[in-house]
């Protein structure tokens, strides 16, 4: 049987195969992550005229609504013959397959009542098939390292992903010309009733901010966000030499504020990264503060923290990271710059740590914190004239 070729990308991808049909390209993960390249390489794909799949990764512990009003905000208007999927991975999330299930499900159904013209499918691998139900909602696109076309599972599939060499590759069960005519077509399913659909907006719109005495430092231990344990013997280091001040980052990728049920899950996929991809023993941070002005510890007061550098700048600051991207959100709320003060102060009287405020640039080479929160840095890091989740209008 003659097979469709296409691909799936992210930002791991500079671009698209010139012999694709069609592709799955990364809009979202989660409740704040857009990719970088999604609307690069979705415009790229248009313009070639590609069958073109907007995919979301899934974290089954958010709020489910979080995660839809995210991904139908970045994805906006979605023309007929496009395709949206929710990629089902909940590896090393700290939920039940049960729930993980139950999230999976919600989440196809409502994207569903948003796009009621066009298709909504599960991608998900066969060690998770067979840990979930049946439902894929419109479609099952399968991972499985076999022959293309060979997926070892029973259920019918549309799209089978068969390696990750040199990237991810795919097939669909038919002709491209069978591709266009299916994706064209309206779902099998009945439609729910249709639902309007959110004005595509880059950022949700602010809120007055609330005029209300600042309540004070909001502490969450590692135990309470869900830390996993370091890595020894590195994980443990202590800082040896008196601490001169605090350094300021930011997350340097892209990142949309959004509801503070999300933010410890994104705390935690920070120390993965930091794990996992970057090799460090612990999350790099000695504490994190999150748009709502919540200050989670990150390697604390006591361990060497390793984001400023190289081991004499991370001896000489502690390291405190604020929820603010390189795109999306990039102005500190002003609840976040309380936070901010909030955890320089905390550093300062219990660390101890010096006078000094400094941003990650000053002494290593980095846009960090970018030039907003530099500009607050510069000014003393001094605390805002109000309160709340607004974007502080002059940091």
């Amino acid at each position: 049987m003659a097979y469709a070729k296409g691909y799936d990308v992210s930002d791991f991808q500079s671009g698209i195969p010139g012999d694709a049909g069609f592709v799955f390209i990364k809009a979202t993960e989660g409740a704040h992550t857009e990719q970088t390249g999604y609307r690069a390489k979705l415009a790229e794909a248009r313009r070639r005229k590609l069958v073109v799949g907007h995919y979301h990764f899934l974290h089954a512990e958010n709020a489910v609504a979080d995660e839809v009003d995210h991904f139908c905000r970045v994805v906006g208007h979605v023309p007929q013959g496009e395709l949206l999927v929710l990629d089902f991975e909940p590896y090393g999330q700290n939920v039940s397959d049960a729930h993980a299930t139950q999230v999976k499900n919600q989440w196809l159904a409502a994207v569903k009542r948003r796009y009621p013209d066009n298709r909504v499918g599960l991608y998900v691998d066969r060690d998770y098939w067979f840990r979930t139900d049946d439902n894929a909602g419109d479609f099952l696109w399968i991972a499985d390292y076999v022959t293309p076309g060979g997926p070892r599972i029973r259920a019918p599939w549309k799209f089978h992903q068969y390696t990750d060499r040199p990237m991810d590759i795919d097939v669909y069960h038919g002709t491209m010309q069978e591709l266009r005519q299916w994706a064209g077509a309206a779902a099998g399913k009945p439609a729910p009733a249709p639902q309007p659909h959110p004005q595509p907006t880059p950022h949700p719109q602010p809120t007055p901010p609330l005029q209300h005495p600042w309540q004070g430092l909001q502490l969450v231990s590692r135990a309470e966000w869900g830390a996993r344990p370091w890595r020894e013997p590195n994980g443990s280091i202590p800082y040896h030499e008196p601490r001169k001040g605090v350094k300021i980052h930011y997350l340097g990728t892209p990142y949309t504020f959004g509801p503070h049920s999300s933010c410890a899950a994104y705390v935690r996929r920070i120390q993965a990264g930091h794990m996992d991809f970057d090799g460090w023993s612990d999350i790099g941070y000695s504490f994190v503060v999150c748009e709502h002005g919540v200050v989670f510890e990150g390697r604390g007061l006591k361990r060497r923290n390793s984001a400023n550098g190289n081991v004499p700048l991370n001896e000489a600051h502690y390291a405190v990271c604020a929820l603010v991207g390189a795109s999306g959100s990039t102005t500190p709320t002003w609840d976040q710059l309380n936070g901010l003060r909030d955890a320089i102060e905390y550093c300062q009287k219990h660390g101890p740590a010096g006078p000094e405020i400094k941003g990650h640039r000053d002494g290593y080479a980095t846009a960090c914190p970018g030039p907003v929160l530099y500009a607050w840095v510069r000014k003393g890091a001094p605390r805002p004239s109000g309160s709340g989740t607004t974007p502080n209008p002059e940091p």
